[in-house]
């Protein structure tokens, strides 16, 4: 292994020295802040002392591409330490922190943000957020990390629509619905948990009756089996619940309970509004984990002009978003999500 000190005015110029000498591969062992030598040395800045590493050992035949996963995390982390070292220090390059500028406005969290910074460092080293070459990049990586969560993508006729109070469950509920009754002339049916908000039952049933449907309320875990167990052949049953505060976990076990006396395969979707702070969102997803919801969907996307949150439920919690909500037009302003329209609404808005 080669080892080199290198001083430098900044961290930027550190980094460029050591990329030209060393290589890309090189790695940071130790960097520091440092008086210049001498009297004189007392009224001038400090400078960067860097000490940096590669590995010139000759890998056997075959082996060039086996590094472990190991070795890989460990590099990356290094050179992300750097980057925030540069970035803490005032010294990162134009480029990177305008990268980190333009991401973190689109709302992604900042550990995504960092593995698009790491992933893509040298592309965006040296283009601007303003050039569609560094752009279609990051769009395509965004890509990258949600198609994944697509691939096994399944649809399952009982659906179970969960998820805090006023985000619009039960007029997204009537919004799938009626694409299956009106649009595919299948038959649907309803069965709702939510005897607590005033008019509830009365509302879904008012969507039945135009869907030409029947609604059944269930008030245990026990008649909700026994509700699903008439599934008709071909039929799709939705179930609406009552919102439950994130916070009260007892209400959340509550309902988990019901949703698990329900044996069969099923759609549970947990419905948040895109106006939540990113930071919301996610306490909201962690709170109703114990409900065991397979996929998302997100509503007000017309209430509000970011959407990273998208991108960071799906990464963060490796489940897809089914659809998007747009407004209040019932069967209309709901539309299917897919990778490709979720990376254009984050980067472009709605």
């Amino acid at each position: 292994m080669k080892i080199k000190k290198y001083t430098a005015k900044d961290m930027a110029e550190a980094l460029q020295m050591i990329k030209f000498d060393l290589g890309p591969e090189a790695i940071i062992l130790e960097s520091r802040t440092v008086r210049q030598p001498g009297i004189l040395g007392f009224f001038k800045p400090p400078v960067f002392e860097v000490l940096a590493a590669v590995d010139e050992t000759p890998k056997p035949k075959g082996e060039g591409l086996k590094e472990s996963f190991e070795v890989k995390k460990d590099l990356a982390e290094l050179k992300l330490l750097v980057k925030d070292l540069a970035r803490v220090t005032g010294t990162e390059a134009g480029n990177f922190a305008l990268w980190r500028e333009r991401l973190l406005k689109l709302e992604l969290a900042p550990d995504i943000v960092e593995q698009i910074l790491l992933e893509l460092q040298d592309v965006l080293e040296e283009v601007s957020p303003d050039e569609a070459e560094g752009e279609e990049m990051v769009r395509q990586y965004l890509l990258k990390l949600l198609k994944p969560y697509y691939s096994d993508f399944k649809d399952f006729p009982l659906k179970a629509l969960i998820g805090p109070t006023g985000v619009g469950k039960t007029t997204t509920l009537a919004k799938i619905a009626g694409r299956l009754a009106i649009h595919e002339e299948k038959p649907v049916r309803f069965i709702t948990l939510d005897t607590f908000r005033v008019g509830a039952v009365e509302q879904l049933k008012i969507y039945g009756k135009y869907l030409g449907s029947t609604v059944k309320v269930a008030s245990s875990p026990m008649e909700l089996w026994r509700a699903v167990q008439k599934q008709n052949e071909g039929e799709t049953i939705f179930i609406d619940t009552a919102g439950r505060p994130s916070k009260k976990q007892s209400q959340i076990q509550e309902l988990a309970a019901f949703l698990e006396a329900v044996k069969k395969d099923k759609d549970i979707y947990l419905v948040i509004s895109a106006t939540s702070k990113p930071e919301d969102a996610e306490k909201i997803a962690k709170d109703f984990s114990p409900c065991g919801f397979n996929k998302f969907i997100i509503t007000k996307l017309d209430e509000t002009e970011r959407f990273g949150v998208l991108i960071n439920l799906i990464v963060k919690f490796q489940k897809p978003i089914a659809y998007l909500g747009v407004g209040q037009n019932v069967p209309d302003d709901l539309i299917v999500a897919t990778p490709e329209l979720i990376v254009e609404q984050v980067w472009k808005g709605w």
